[in-house]
């Protein structure tokens, strides 16, 4: 296989708190996720941790950092996590990912 980069907005990823990625899957349980050559990154759980919260106004911008040491940028709640704290990381239902030659 050829490496890809894949490419999401913040806004398409779901952040779920307690870094459980059974608990991740339910919450999408018989939700459907893009088709296409895409689809099986649009089906990943990532495990991380919060490295930051940045409050932006009335959003707030999560930095998580997965196992192999990729930070990612996650829109959701004030209250969704805490710094420090295990969460698993996941598109949202429909969300497009794009994956690009690496």
């Amino acid at each position: 296989g050829q490496a890809v980069e894949l490419v999401i907005r913040p806004e398409d990823l779901l952040l779920v708190a307690g870094g459980d990625a059974a608990a991740a899957s339910e919450a999408l349980a018989g939700s459907e996720v893009a088709a296409g050559p895409e689809s099986a990154a649009a089906s990943a759980v990532l495990p991380g941790v919060v490295r930051e919260r940045l409050f932006r106004g009335a959003g707030v911008t999560y930095r998580v950092e997965i196992a192999d040491g990729t930070v990612l940028e996650v829109e959701a709640e004030r209250d969704a996590a805490a710094p420090g704290g295990r969460v698993v990381v996941r598109p949202r239902p429909g969300a497009r990912v794009h994956a690009f030659p690496a």
